[in-house]
């Protein structure tokens, strides 16, 4: 059951799956009828919300406007629809959240599994996203909430501070007895790919760029990345909860101690037209 008119089902759909066709066979109705909708809905907006490419539909600007309204109107519907006694059937809705592996492992999953519990109609997605793509994800309508960056915030997110990421310069355990300064010289950067520069903002903050050997690995994953160290291939930062059992451990050690790099971070979305008690509580819960 839905309350959005068919013109909006078939534009979600196409959203979604990327293809007419696509979107024809969730909606069990043929590529010709979805066509028709979607092309009604672009007359009657006045605007394209695809452009055709060899890759499907893209969506124009005025299509993830179109988006991120279709999905605040998906969430406030599956909490009247969860409410209304007699309506047969109980409304399920995704709720996508895109960030940073190490706030989304420490802070929003056991903030997610809460939720869980408390709205059962909410079906949870997690994007494991190290760069940017947070940011682009939701201005895409792909995820409506997103970690990323204080600074990296735009204006017309609305946003909530959060505690700020910890980070630590970590190398492996055989080289506990070298100066960082030759570690520096002669050791090569392990990041998660070519666009994190968190490795490089640590070592600036601290004015250790001009011993630096820039060349670097890239591991998509903070545990890859882990072990690489671990192993002697490289150095890296990680986020003191991340690293923290691996210290203790003896499996890595500190390179620079007693000097943490604060990252200052926050959970951004775009403003509702109304509020959304399960979006409010996660939001409130995520710290």
């Amino acid at each position: 059951m839905s309350l959005l008119d068919p013109q909006l089902q078939a534009f979600l759909q196409i959203a979604s799956q990327g293809t007419v066709h696509a979107a024809a066979q969730e909606l069990c109705l043929t590529q010709t009828a979805v066509t028709q909708r979607l092309k009604g809905l672009e007359q009657k907006l006045d605007v394209s919300l695809f452009t055709r490419s060899r890759r499907g539909m893209l969506i124009t600007p005025e299509g993830e406007a179109l988006l991120r309204y279709c999905q605040t109107a998906q969430a406030l519907e599956g909490e009247v629809l969860a409410q209304i006694k007699g309506a047969g059937t109980t409304k399920n809705v995704r709720l996508t959240i895109a960030g940073p592996t190490s706030v989304l492992q420490g802070r929003v999953l056991p903030a997610v599994n809460e939720m869980m519990g408390k709205y059962p109609h909410l079906l949870f997605e997690m994007l494991y996203r190290n760069n940017d793509e947070p940011q682009q994800l939701l201005k895409k309508g792909l995820a409506q909430l997103a970690i990323m960056p204080e600074e990296k915030m735009a204006k017309e997110l609305e946003s909530k501070i959060l505690s700020p990421e910890e980070y630590v310069l970590v190398g492996c355990k055989k080289w506990e007895h070298r100066k960082l300064s030759d570690i520096l010289k002669t050791e090569h950067i392990i990041d998660f790919e070519a666009n994190d520069n968190m490795t490089f903002t640590y070592l600036k903050h601290y004015q250790l760029l001009k011993y630096v050997n820039h060349e670097r690995h890239f591991a998509d994953h903070p545990e890859a990345i882990a072990e690489l160290v671990r192993k002697g291939r490289g150095y890296s930062v990680l986020e003191r909860s991340f690293a923290e059992p691996l210290l203790k451990a003896n499996k890595l050690i500190c390179l620079n101690k007693g000097k943490p790099y604060n990252n200052s971070i926050g959970i951004v979305w775009y403003a509702r037209p109304q509020s959304i008690n399960y979006l409010d509580d996660l939001i409130n819960a995520i710290n």
